[in-house]
């Protein structure tokens, strides 16, 4: 592996405890994209302001945990 990756397995119970946590907030993290994706206006590129952007992520966030 690359010295700037992650051992997912590692012998060390603080790092298996970290590695754990790590990988189950990336499922959670990639599992919210996944919904958002869902959404027409986020299934394909957003060619706008950054800051428009930001307000399309939160409006739909807020419209998926209605």
């Amino acid at each position: 592996m690359d010295r700037h990756m992650i051992n997912p397995y590692s012998t060390i119970t603080k790092l298996r405890k970290y590695n754990a946590s790590q990988i189950k907030t990336r499922n959670t993290i990639e599992r919210a994209f996944g919904l958002l994706k869902k959404r027409p206006v986020l299934r394909f590129t957003i060619r706008t302001k950054m800051e428009t952007i930001q307000d399309i992520l939160l409006a739909t966030t807020i419209l998926n945990t209605i």
